[in-house]
């Protein structure tokens, strides 16, 4: 064990499990990263190196999760960091418990009054607990290096552009953030339209190759539903999964919180996580019982995606969990029976909030 002090923080870190964690890091090959790891190989300050160095950080394994040039010529980036450890003494606005995560949302971690760290280039943050989805996107799991994560982030907007090809990712000029402070969102219309189209279409291929190799293997039947019917079928779900005696306050909640009236954050998920309706326990046990037959599986890329499934019984949860990965990268799905009788679903922040299986009385 390694102590480390820093103004208010005193943490005992963990040495062996905190370089298995960087041991297991997944690297992303990105112009960001790249750009990083230049800077820590040929200008990083001592006065930086000795900070991440005491914290017992691999830098060669840190993940830029966003990174840009801004207008005079500096490269902003952020990062999370995560080392294995615990607070001796620590600035009590620091700290929030995973039940105030999971009560409050993860937005409580963004609003947290820390005392904040700054070393050289680089503003950090360190808070308790890691939220486990974050943990996850660059990690393995493994139960002996889980508990006691301690969660960093770094930031700095004093970084040189070190690499010979151009940033791709550039500060918002002037006159977009008048259009973006004065005419919500409509910044992003035009370009997400076009993205989502030129994804879509990507999406959309590998989804049939995926559901013809379904088709092959195990004999599965399927159609792909139009946007407009997913929509429909969306809102359809959301109705018969809720109880016909549901409130309407309790109606509002699930059609607010499971169907897409804003840009981003709503899951059909949500009907589960918030409690609208029960579920049972043991979910991955309860959908491998089930004799699944005909059902419907609706999932998130760039779009949704919903899918009707014929002589699904031996469907099985990987297989899906395949089938989103190959598509969107990542797995965000609920499968439901034809008559809503059932529903299983899996979420992006696995191991955090979910999974879940809903069955009708």
């Amino acid at each position: 064990m390694a102590i480390f002090e820093y103004g208010k923080y005193k943490i005992d870190i963990d040495e062996e499990k905190t370089k298995k964690l960087f041991d297991e890091a997944k690297i992303e090959d990105t112009q960001s990263n790249r750009n990083f790891q230049k800077y820590v190989a040929e200008m990083m300050s001592d006065e930086e190196r000795a900070f991440f160095e005491s914290l017992h950080i691999d830098l060669s394994k840190v993940n830029i999760l966003y990174g840009y040039l801004s207008r005079n010529k500096k490269w902003c980036c952020d990062a999370e960091i995560y080392v294995n450890g615990k607070f001796v003494s620590y600035p009590e606005t620091a700290f929030v418990t995973m039940d105030d995560v999971k009560e409050k949302g993860l937005e409580i971690l963004n609003n947290i009054d820390a005392d904040d760290i700054f070393v050289g280039n680089f503003q950090i943050h360190i808070y308790s607990p890691a939220p486990e989805e974050y943990f996850s996107e660059f990690y393995e799991k493994s139960d002996d290096i889980v508990e006691d994560l301690i969660h960093l982030t770094i930031q700095s907007e004093n970084l040189p552009w070190l690499l010979d090809e151009k940033c791709k990712e550039k500060e918002m000029s002037k006159f977009m953030e008048f259009l973006e402070r004065h005419f919500a969102g409509i910044i992003y219309f035009i370009p997400n339209i076009i993205s989502r189209k030129r994804n879509a279409k990507t999406e959309h291929e590998k989804l049939i190759e995926e559901l013809e190799l379904l088709k092959a293997n195990l004999n599965i039947e399927y159609e792909i539903l139009s946007d407009k019917e997913t929509e429909e079928y969306k809102k359809l779900w959301v109705d018969q999964i809720l109880p016909e005696n549901v409130s309407e306050e309790k109606r509002a909640e699930a059609y607010e919180n499971c169907l897409p009236q804003k840009e981003c954050c709503t899951f059909l998920w949500h009907m589960f996580s918030f409690e609208i309706v029960e579920t049972m326990e043991n979910p991955t046990e309860e959908f491998k019982k089930l004799q699944k037959k005909d059902c419907t599986l609706i999932f998130e890329a760039n779009k949704f995606f919903t899918v009707k499934l014929k002589n699904a019984e031996d469907l099985d949860e990987q297989d899906i969990i395949d089938l989103c990965n190959s598509v969107a990268g990542w797995c965000d799905f609920v499968i439901t029976a034809d008559d809503f009788s059932w529903a299983y679903s899996r979420t992006h922040e696995d191991g955090w909030i979910g999974p879940y299986f809903y069955k009708k009385n």
